[in-house]
């Protein structure tokens, strides 16, 4: 219990996070068609692969929200932890080769 207080302190965890990052990545999406649409750089086609995309991602989502769901807040926050580290170690190692 005292672990689940300590990591709360520093943020939103598990759905919560989640639904904050997929409602932030929505609304920057919407604007980046908006703009691009109204520029006229973003054809049908374009748009049509997006969907296509989106909703296997959207399908990717709900199976990630089963899994997260069953997961402790100390096990998010690991699984978390061990993401943002492997992303780190990808940049740096983009950045070098």
């Amino acid at each position: 219990m005292d672990g689940d207080r300590r990591s709360a302190s520093y943020g939103l965890l598990k759905g919560a996070l989640l639904s904050t990052e997929a409602a932030s990545s929505l609304a920057l999406m919407v604007s980046k068609v908006t703009t691009f649409r109204s520029l006229g750089e973003l054809p049908y086609s374009s748009i049509l692969e997006g969907v296509i995309i989106g909703a296997s991602v959207m399908a990717g989502a709900f199976v990630g929200k089963f899994i997260v769901q069953r997961m402790s807040s100390a096990m998010f926050q690991r699984v978390l932890d061990g993401q943002l580290l492997c992303s780190g170690a990808a940049m740096l190692l983009a950045a070098v080769v």
